[in-house]
């Protein structure tokens, strides 16, 4: 339990000091992701909240899941590779990504930490000038480490959508 909540502030800490580290006159899009995990039993569903600078191709992600037995605290880090124009406001866009988990019971008992990587291929579109609307399919593999089964390798392919609005 405490691990876990040392781990909650070390995520906080990062998120404050990459959002205080990025210069200031850059576009920011703020935005909501929902994602879902369709081919695994433990079928749960996460929300993230999204920060992307318009002169980095970084999308960072603080994230909340969902399932029938516990609950999932991250962050995440993708890198766009390219996000070329398809037609008119279509854009699509792939690159690797790092996540990184702390999961506990539905008690808030420390279950494990999860430490992957993922591969994202997405479609953005600004259907207005500050309003983005985005979904993507990802391939996730990583380690569970530190719980009563660990380490073990797990992969997963998971889809998400959400919207961003721009500053």
């Amino acid at each position: 339990m405490i691990i876990a909540m040392k781990l909650k502030y070390f995520f906080v800490a990062i998120i404050f000091s990459l959002m205080c580290s990025l210069p200031s006159f850059s576009e920011v899009g703020l935005g909501l992701q929902l994602e879902a995990v369709p081919l695994i039993d433990d079928k749960g569903i996460q929300a993230a909240l999204t920060f992307k600078y318009s002169e980095y191709p970084f999308v960072l992600s603080v994230r909340r899941g969902f399932s029938n037995d516990r609950f999932l605290n991250g962050i995440g880090l993708d890198y766009w590779y390219c996000n070329p124009k398809l037609v008119k406001r279509l854009h699509y866009y792939f690159g690797p990504g790092l996540l990184f988990y702390e999961a506990e019971k539905k008690s808030f008992d420390f279950e494990y930490l999860y430490a992957g990587s993922r591969l994202v291929l997405g479609f953005n579109a600004f259907v207005f000038e500050q309003i983005e609307l985005c979904t993507q399919l990802s391939a996730e593999a990583g380690l569970t480490f530190a719980g009563e089964e660990s380490p073990s390798f797990s992969f997963r392919a998971t889809c998400s959508a959400g919207c961003r609005y721009w500053f």
